[in-house]
């Protein structure tokens, strides 16, 4: 179990070997103990569960069917499950839990790495943020939080091209090339670096809103801007913010780079029940469906 503080002060003072043990990603090894032990692994910041978890309802068992149609071929539905090495299936249906089975050794309390689901959660701070009036408008600048990055691609980028990856930045995500960005940041991520430094390097290849690329690079950013709007670790900003305020009936996890400050773009795990919950509470609230509770949290992208 991570220890917070007590794990970033020992491993800040080792950059080499910033991770317990290598997660050996991309070469065909099996990551099942990685994903569920992801806060063993990296430090990382503890967001503690509700004191007041929501109560769960459950509704009609619903059955999977033992097999379904594709491509004019029956399929087996455990088939499925079983070459797509499914961890949990859970079916949560107009506010009840349906169908929930777990895998591989998993169980109801095991947190799961949500990797780039994470980047969902910090956009729904910032929607939180504006809400607050944290962050004015999403046509601010993005150096008007984070001035470190006047000199590289972000210069004259607003918060809505960031929020749409639409910078115009130089970026390869391709996570089957060694040589790739992606590939070079986890490298210098592994070794206690941070992607905020990679960040002030970005060069400009098209004009801001004019080219979409997905890039975790500029979810990382975002992070940069909430910290700097609110003056709180991400971590505490979403404890209060959301995850308390969901009922959230387990701990979280949320790994830290090597400055300390939290990895924006794929560093959560949670549980399968809390990650379903945020879900249907955000869903709900976009569509002005929403019980108090879920209103309460400010999730509203109106």
């Amino acid at each position: 179990m991570c220890h917070g503080a007590v794990l970033l002060a020992m491993l800040g003072a080792m950059s080499k070997a910033w991770i317990t043990r290598p997660l050996g990603m991309f070469t065909g090894v099996d990551q099942t103990q990685n994903f569920r032990e992801l806060g063993t692994i990296f430090p990382c910041r503890v967001i503690r569960r509700s004191e007041r978890p929501r109560r769960l309802l459950r509704g009609e068992p619903l059955l999977l069917p033992a097999s379904y149609e594709h491509t004019g071929q029956r399929q087996s539905s455990a088939d499925l499950l079983a070459s797509t090495e499914t961890a949990g299936l859970l079916i949560w249906q107009r506010g009840v839990l349906r169908y929930e089975r777990y895998f591989l050794g998993l169980t109801r309390r095991s947190q799961w790495s949500l990797w780039s689901i994470t980047k969902s959660w910090v956009a729904t701070l910032v929607a939180v943020a504006l809400k607050e009036r944290a962050i004015g408008s999403l046509d601010d600048a993005v150096t008007q939080y984070v001035p470190r990055l006047a000199a590289s691609a972000y210069d004259g980028v607003t918060l809505k091209q960031l929020l749409q990856m639409s910078i115009g930045a130089r970026w390869d995500e391709t996570y089957s090339d060694a040589a790739s960005d992606i590939r070079e940041a986890g490298r210098a991520l592994a070794q206690g670096g941070s992607r905020s430094e990679v960040a002030a390097t970005l060069k400009r290849e098209h004009a801001p809103g004019t080219y979409h690329r997905y890039s975790s690079i500029d979810t990382h950013v975002l992070g940069m801007v909430l910290r700097r709007a609110t003056g709180r670790p991400l971590s505490e900003y979403l404890r209060e913010k959301l995850w308390l305020r969901l009922g959230a009936e387990s701990d979280a996890h949320w790994a830290v780079e090597g400055d300390g400050r939290e990895w924006a773009a794929a560093g959560l795990s949670a549980t399968l029940r809390d990650t379903a919950s945020s879900g249907s509470c955000t869903h709900k609230t976009a569509l002005g469906t929403a019980s108090s509770s879920c209103q309460r949290t400010g999730c509203a992208l109106r």
